[in-house]
């Protein structure tokens, strides 16, 4: 006699896998039957600006906290305009940062 659990495992005859038995089963969907809203440009690229424009603030931030950890702000608002080089000497730091 043959056990219960061997006659629906995977690989056995009888065994219906549910995902090849639904495969191609659903009708297609035509676009004139479906709600999908059409693609509008302006909005699209107004969100794409938007999203960018926030990403830059996000990258932003921990820029100017290394820049007031160095204490550039400090250092330009006491010497005044200047290139990267005389700030970075003023501030005791690599012009780098």
């Amino acid at each position: 006699m043959q056990s219960l659990s061997s006659s629906y495992a995977p690989g056995h005859p009888s065994f219906a896998d549910p995902l090849k038995t639904t495969i191609g089963k659903r009708s297609p969907v035509y676009q004139e039957e479906s709600d999908v809203t059409p693609l509008n440009e302006t909005t699209l690229k107004e969100l794409v600006d938007r999203i960018f424009g926030d990403l830059g603030g996000a990258f932003s931030v921990p820029l100017v906290h290394i820049g007031d950890e160095l204490g550039l702000y400090k250092t330009l608002k006491a010497i005044g305009p200047a290139t990267v080089e005389e700030v970075a000497v003023a501030a005791g730091c690599a012009p780098r940062y």
